[in-house]
């Protein structure tokens, strides 16, 4: 039986979350992910750094970008509006 639900997160180990299998459609998987993380966890993804989240098996990482401003020229491609 597949479980994909935050009831019963307990059975699975990081590894084996439902997430991390590939076979899995990816609306599944992203589904299955938000349900798992916390509020903070989800409000810590916003910035351009995020802390690990352990318990998910999830390592911390820097991706140059946020979600209120976009890039940030220099450290990643950064492709100018358009319109200018």
């Amino acid at each position: 039986m597949c479980c994909i639900s935050m009831k019963c997160y307990a059975q699975f180990s990081p590894a084996t979350y439902p997430f991390n299998n590939t076979k899995l459609p990816l609306e599944l998987r992203l589904n299955d992910l938000v349900e798992r993380l916390t509020t903070d966890e989800k409000i810590g993804m916003l910035w351009e750094s995020a802390a690990s989240v352990p318990r998910l098996g999830i390592d911390k990482y820097y991706y140059g970008n946020e979600g209120l401003h976009g890039y940030e020229p220099g450290k990643l491609p950064f492709f100018r509006n358009l319109s200018d």
